[in-house]
């Protein structure tokens, strides 16, 4: 077909598709505008020239649920365009766009996306923004993200991208990205998650960052984080960062806090660097590379604790 395979708009209606396949037709394989709810559940979907599914809400209250899906545009085409809504949730599907295009999730409230694969990925796999929302919460549990080989594109694209938004990330693997989570205005909270093959693992700037029991390789940097009022915060526990070519972990707060605990840094250029605010370094251990701690402060407030940690083996004088 050279226009949509499924094109359809009302008000306040529903929309479902089960076990279709949905491929190589000109314009888009499906648009649904005005719709209460939208359901997929274990449907193909494939394109070579267009947006794989196109979703328009009625309004905020608008719900969107895919079960099983795999979504895949080849060469053009964003696999995943919805706005507005109020929840949407991905649940056992894979998603492939190396084409060089994104998902986009506008004007939602909550974004659930559950053991679920996104390969190929050449524009940002989630691209999120709440609209009419005062933020969306994101939950990602089990979520695989990759990019194609590195010979076809060394680290294009972003895992998340996106403001004003709450992420909960547990048991998240990535390779292959330009950064793993790209967020401003945000609150993270990121768990066993293995992060490889970047330049920033984990940009964020504004609010509150807690990473626990998550691992960091080979990129520029791993965590790099910016605050700007005296309640921002970060707090790292329990996980390892090695071989970055400039900072495991970088932090500048006005004034809040970052803790770093439990933590084992290996052969990164810099451990750990921090500027302004209150920084406390326990329990972790640091070899190889320039810097263990590299630390400044901006007033006469700001101040280092370092308590029953371990750092050699480093070039700096």
């Amino acid at each position: 077909n050279e226009g949509y395979r499924v094109y359809g708009t009302g008000s306040a209606w529903a929309a479902a598709f089960r076990g279709s396949l949905l491929a190589h037709n000109g314009y888009g394989q499906v648009s649904v505008d005005g719709f209460r709810a939208a359901r997929f559940d274990h449907n193909r979907i494939v394109s070579d020239v267009s947006d794989g599914l196109d979703l328009y809400g009625a309004d905020t209250t608008a719900v969107v649920s895919l079960l099983g899906d795999s979504i895949a545009t080849l060469s053009y085409g964003d696999p995943l365009y919805v706005s507005p809504f109020d929840s949407l949730t991905l649940d056992s599907a894979v998603i492939a766009a190396p084409g060089g295009y994104s998902s986009y999730l506008y004007g939602g409230g909550f974004v659930g996306v559950h053991h679920s694969r996104f390969r190929d990925i050449t524009g940002d796999a989630l691209d999120i923004a709440p609209g009419t929302f005062d933020s969306t919460h994101v939950l990602l549990r089990d979520v695989t993200f990759s990019g194609p080989g590195k010979g076809i594109c060394d680290q294009c694209a972003d895992m998340l991208y996106g403001s004003n938004l709450s992420v909960d990330a547990d048991s998240v693997t990535m390779t292959n990205m330009d950064y793993g989570f790209d967020l401003t205005d945000s609150r993270v909270r990121l768990s066993h998650a293995t992060l490889d093959d970047y330049y920033g693992g984990l940009y964020a700037d504004d609010g509150y960052l807690s990473v626990a029991n998550s691992s960091f390789n080979h990129g520029s940097y791993g965590v790099e984080w910016y605050g700007y009022g005296s309640s921002d915060s970060v707090l790292v526990t329990g996980s390892t960062f090695t071989n970055h070519r400039s900072y495991a972990i970088y932090s500048s707060l006005n004034t809040g806090a970052t803790v770093v605990s439990g933590s084992r840094f290996t052969n990164n250029n810099e451990a750990i660097y921090h500027n302004c605010g209150r920084l406390r370094v326990r329990g972790d251990t640091a070899t190889g590379g320039y810097y263990g701690i590299d630390a400044s402060g901006c007033v006469a407030g700001d101040t280092l604790v370092v308590d029953r940690s371990s750092f050699g083996s480093f070039t700096s004088y």
